[in-house]
């Protein structure tokens, strides 16, 4: 009824261009479904073979293996923690997620909906996972922050994202990633201890029997489905490589299987209907990680060709020629960067394939690469002094991969005491990640420009990059270059006005600051190495969607030897509609607030421009910025001099300041801290 609704509209305004658009987009989606479903049974039930000598080489490399010697406590804690099947995933707090049935009765009770082309093989897995009597099945559909259980055997298709129900969609997918596996996998190799190894077996093993393909709530976002399988892929290889009979062959067998599904299923279902943003984004990059490694199999082969072609233009589309990501959200530009440096690297271990050579030496390749170095250099110029990024927009805690983990273990009671929304644990010491930490994504550019790196996995990815970023590296300076504007500035027809003082911790040299711009993005910043000052001119992104844009002109984030102005974050999206607007508010940032927002927020990922921003003087230790919205005019002027920073703003109406102290303060998706860390 809803997509009748919308065409009933288009006929209404008369928009034939729209109508026939949406039309035909319909019919490729229909043909799509279509095609899915031949290629499937198809390819389902030949012998998928898959290669998985993404780390081969490396890992039997003997110079190499000191790096693999290094364990680290914590990191032995938590993926012990794992193996138990505890996960703390956006802001659940540390919860053991396994099914509560009798294994017995489940499986009983799953045969009963299970296809006559799939019984055997699920029959089989069955029996695997009951002969392991220490392995207990994972629930899969259970959003168990909220105490919510997805139905596993409803059609994909017909579970919809629903709003303001209490529970949210994603907690089951940002389980369903797997994201785990991998550093499971990374602790199999330094430690050599094979439980590793078979929890990894029987996780897959897992999914594979009780996520039967377009059914459960994991087959819903394809987003989430390419994140999968390129976990999953790159967790055996990794295992794969120090050792190739670790696995059985009957989850060889299933697991190939189980890539082909995933490969189809996201290619037939790609995320590329309206606004192409991070979901497709990612659908292409599992798609690569997918196809990548199906041998003798010419659909993947060719698919993968589109995939590449595909990445090239998701870069071209989705990067400013600034080198940030084009959704207004540093969180999200992290996201978008790990998605290139891993995409990167899939595409540089198949340059040898006649299709990926050509395209290699294409002028779009070249020019990726510019706004790729760029990319690198921004999140490199966002990330404070601690290490944290610039939380400007969204944050919804959401990576690629997950090799290293940043955090600190905490005490019950400092756990408790630290977040609003942990109210119990049942663990005298758990991990609490850092979810605002940029030290993996760093780790990760640090061995794609030096070849190097502390991090055995960063290492041979670099190994395989680095030739590429030398040899194009000389195409952009990494110094800043600063335009110096006029000082006329005019605010005599602003009659209100307000100052603030923010004193230095220490006295400084002007000379030690460095002043960053990202014009096409809009974020300024002032640094040095114990001082940053991040300031917000930007537009709500998405090419005017503003689907992870916040109102947040003028706002700044302030770090004077530990954090004195933070970013409200964003805390939930889906569950709690009210709560969404009230993170994504004006008066939950460090702008004037005129009683109004700066934007209206339609819808919960749509919030159309309404403000223009503007620069209308900078110099290397004072910027004088503009922002225009509705009726309201606001300039703001930041200035440093030695000991101090000032702030001053112009207004042409009345308006108040909010109360810094009292903004709530979300570190990552989720989670809420109850103490404001602004002072």
């Amino acid at each position: 009824m809803n997509n009748l609704y919308k065409l009933l509209i288009k006929i209404k305004e008369k928009n034939i261009v729209e109508i026939t658009r949406y039309l035909l987009l319909k019919l490729d989606r229909f043909l799509s479904l279509l095609f899915f479903k031949i290629i499937f049974i198809i390819g389902v039930y030949r012998n998928n073979s898959i290669d998985l000598s993404f780390f081969h080489y490396y890992l039997n490399n003997n110079e190499k293996k000191g790096l693999m010697n290094q364990k680290d406590s914590s990191d032995l804690f938590l993926a012990d923690l794992f193996c138990k099947h505890y996960f703390d995933l956006l802001g659940s707090g540390w919860i053991c997620n396994n099914i509560t049935l009798d294994k017995e009765n489940y499986i009983d009770y799953f045969s009963k909906f299970i296809s006559k082309q799939k019984i055997n093989d699920f029959k089989v897995i069955s029996e695997i996972l009951l002969n392991n009597n220490e392995y207990y099945f994972i629930d899969w559909q259970k959003d168990f922050r909220n105490n919510y259980t997805f139905k596993a055997l409803k059609a994909s298709s017909k579970i919809k994202i629903e709003e303001d129900k209490g529970f949210d969609i994603k907690v089951p997918w940002e389980l369903s990633r797997c994201q785990h596996l991998p550093f499971l996998a990374k602790i199999f190799v330094l430690t050599k201890n094979t439980k590793y190894a078979r929890e990894i077996e029987n996780e897959i093993l897992d999914f594979i029997n009780f996520n039967q393909v377009g059914f459960g709530v994991n087959w819903v976002c394809p987003m989430d489905i390419a994140i999968r399988i390129s976990n999953w892929v790159v967790a055996v290889s990794i295992c794969k490589s120090v050792d190739t009979s670790i696995f059985s062959s009957d989850f060889q067998r299933f697991f190939s299987k189980s890539v082909f599904e995933h490969a189809s299923y996201i290619y037939y279902h790609l995320e590329n209907l309206g606004l192409r943003n991070n979901h497709y984004f990612s659908d292409i990059v599992g798609l690569m990680f997918a196809c990548s490694c199906l041998k003798n199999n010419s659909w993947a082969s060719k698919t993968f060709a589109f995939a590449a072609e595909q990445f090239l233009t998701c870069i071209d589309e989705q990067f400013y020629d600034d080198g940030a990501n084009f959704e207004s959200s540093i969180a999200y530009h992290r996201l978008s960067l790990e998605l290139i440096c891993y995409g990167m690297w899939v595409l540089l271990l198949n340059r040898d394939k006649l299709k990926i050579k050509s395209l290699l030496n294409t002028d779009k390749y070249k020019n990726v690469w510019q706004k790729f170095i760029k990319a690198m250099n921004f999140i490199e110029d966002v990330t404070k002094p601690n290490g944290n990024i610039y939380q400007l927009g969204d944050n919804d805690s959401g990576h690629f991969f997950r090799f290293i983990h940043v955090g600190n273990i905490l005490s019950n009671k400092d756990y408790i005491e630290k977040y609003e929304n942990i109210k119990s644990c049942n663990f005298n010491a758990v991990w609490d990640e850092n979810e605002l930490s940029s030290k993996e994504l760093l780790s990760l550019i640090e061995a794609i420009k030096t070849g190097k790196s502390k991090e055995f996995v960063f290492e041979a990815i670099g190994k395989i990059i680095n030739p590429e970023y030398i040899k194009n590296c000389y195409i952009y300076n990494n110094k800043s270059e600063i335009s110096l504007f006029p000082n006329n500035i005019v605010t005599n027809h602003l009659q209100y006005y307000n100052k603030q003082i923010f004193c230095f911790s220490k006295k400084r040299n002007i000379s030690d600051f460095k002043l960053k711009k990202y014009k096409n993005f809009g974020v300024y910043i002032f640094s040095c190495s114990d001082y940053f000052l991040g300031i917000s001119a930007c537009s709500n992104g998405q090419n005017g969607n503003g689907g992870h844009g916040h109102n947040d002109k003028l706002a700044f984030e302030l770090y004077d030897n530990c954090d004195i102005v933070t970013d409200s974050g964003s805390y939930l999206y889906t569950p709690n509609t009210k709560i969404r607007k009230l993170f994504r508010s004006t008066k939950s940032h460090s702008t004037i607030y005129f009683g109004t927002e700066q934007n209206d927020m339609k819808k919960t990922f749509a919030m159309p421009q309404q403000s223009f921003c503007d620069v209308l003087s900078l110099s290397n230790n004072e910027i004088v910025l503009k922002c225009v919205y509705k009726q309201y005019e606001h300039i703001r002027r930041f200035k440093l001099s030695e000991s101090d920073l000032v702030i001053e703003d112009f207004a042409s109406h009345p308006f108040v300041i909010p109360n810094l102290s009292e903004i709530h303060i979300s570190n990552g998706y989720g989670k809420l801290l109850k103490i404001s860390i602004n002072r």
